[in-house]
């Protein structure tokens, strides 16, 4: 039988206990707002390089969130 799925929430205690706040990427921007929202510090929105389009003559990246569940650097980095 499968196991009922826990929401996301559940799991941020754990990185609580592990990561500081403003250990996350996207501290500068949410502040401590990111205790609330810690999916976009370990599941972000990224750029896909498998799913591209043209429009136009430009190519456009379409942006998902990423399910590896991991600390992500800030972009750039």
């Amino acid at each position: 039988m499968h196991a009922p799925e826990r929401p996301a929430a559940a799991f941020w205690e754990k990185c609580l206990k592990y990561q500081k706040d403003s250990d996350c990427r996207e501290f500068a921007k949410l502040g401590a707002r990111i205790r609330d929202n810690r999916i976009d510090c370990h599941m972000p929105v990224q750029e896909s390089n498998l799913i591209i389009s043209n429009v136009n003559g430009k190519e456009i990246k379409a942006r998902m969130r990423n399910h590896w569940i991991k600390v992500y650097s800030a972009p750039g980095n």
